[in-house]
């Protein structure tokens, strides 16, 4: 390596590579420190149009955090009844919380046990309360907040 053309050569591949590189290098450090960061809460129904499971988001960091997507399925014990998906990106500004509406997907089929064993009853009022009481219902699900995925997991009832 005595030859100064490979000695700049080499300099310059090294420093074109971390200049290209650093930004990236960058950027993904503060996807991961925000996104590990993220509050993400199931925070209620919305029963009005349109029909979805809405989720509060706090972004406690001092950045702007990037929702890419949330997507997941409500579960009666342990069965799908529902899924919710939302591609669109929404923005979190830095120290501040969002409420977030995701629509809601049903899936009538997996409804079908539930209404079976609910006309079975026979109108007995104390009964059918009884048996909706025992429903596991749960959220699980995964939001995409720059790039890093958030897990859901929250019991309803």
């Amino acid at each position: 390596m005595k030859d100064p053309l490979v000695k700049i050569g080499i300099f310059g591949a090294l420093a074109f590579a971390a200049y290209k590189l650093f930004p990236k290098a960058k950027t993904l450090i503060k996807a991961a420190t925000t996104g590990g960061r993220l509050n993400v809460n199931l925070s209620g129904i919305q029963f009005k149009k349109p029909f979805g499971v809405k989720f509060r988001v706090v972004n406690p960091t001092d950045g702007e955090l990037s929702i890419k997507a949330i997507a997941g399925d409500v579960l009666a014990n342990g069965s799908a009844i529902a899924t919710f998906s939302k591609t669109d990106e929404v923005k979190i500004t830095p120290n501040s919380e969002q409420t977030i509406v995701v629509s809601l997907k049903v899936n009538v089929v997996s409804f079908i046990p539930i209404v079976t064993d609910i006309v079975n009853l026979k109108g007995d009022s104390k009964e059918i309360l009884k048996y909706l009481k025992s429903i596991n219902l749960k959220v699980t699900g995964t939001v995409n907040a720059a790039g890093i995925p958030v897990t859901i997991d929250q019991k309803i009832y």
